[in-house]
């Protein structure tokens, strides 16, 4: 299914539009005043829609969406997903709470994410953070509960908790911005994490809090 270029207005409830198959395209679309936005499942292309909603802006339900260049407005979640392989790639999302993944090898890049909670939540594993900016959130950056992940090139600054929270092994935090937040730039709770080349403006002691020493600390300044 093909679906372009509508104007789709609720009353505050229910869903605006849900796609229930696989390989459709949403492109070019504007929905206002729903509970939830859009609903999709699995193989869907999102694309270029504006969303302006109550409680959800797009809920990503299944494997292998691509929700790409998405204008998000929300009083509640942005984006909420649940699955692995899903990517959301360039949107712009305004909202009380950004996004969160619960799940495994899902991608988020070159996000523009401010909030008036967290900007980013992930739990599960291998999951990417690349080239998103995560700025202005009241609360923390971006936290990540799980193994293997992976937070490379972003900017995560003037945020009102810590920049990056982890809880987890193995993470790899390389080449971000990472300052200017007002507790700690990162705090982390694992062992085996790698952070290396990441830019925090101030001395490693007082950038990072960490509870376990077996972590991996590599030309960061």
């Amino acid at each position: 299914m093909f679906l372009r270029k509508n104007i789709i207005n609720g009353s505050w409830f229910g869903y605006g539009v849900k796609l229930q198959g696989s390989y459709n395209v949403f492109e070019d679309n504007k929905i206002f005043k729903f509970g939830c936005g859009l609903y999709t499942r699995t193989y869907n292309l999102v694309y270029n829609n504006r969303v302006d909603v109550k409680n959800v802006g797009i809920s990503a339900k299944g494997n292998y969406n691509y929700l790409f260049k998405n204008n998000i407005i929300s009083k509640k979640y942005a984006v909420t997903v649940n699955g692995k392989y899903n990517e959301l790639d360039s949107n712009k999302i305004t909202s009380k709470i950004g996004i969160t993944i619960n799940g495994d090898k899902n991608k988020i890049k070159n996000n523009q994410i401010k909030s008036k909670s967290y900007g980013i939540s992930i739990k599960g594993h291998k999951n990417t953070l690349y080239a998103d900016i995560i700025s202005k959130n009241k609360k923390f950056g971006a936290q990540i509960l799980g193994h293997k992940n992976t937070i490379k090139k972003c900017t995560i600054t003037k945020n009102k908790g810590h920049g990056i929270k982890i809880i987890g092994n193995k993470n790899i935090i390389t080449r971000n911005i990472i300052k200017l937040n007002k507790h700690h730039q990162i705090k982390l709770l694992g062992v085996g994490n790698k952070l290396t080349r990441n830019k925090f403006g101030v001395k490693k002691n007082k950038a990072v809090h960490t509870v376990y020493s077996r972590n991996n600390f590599n030309k960061n300044k």
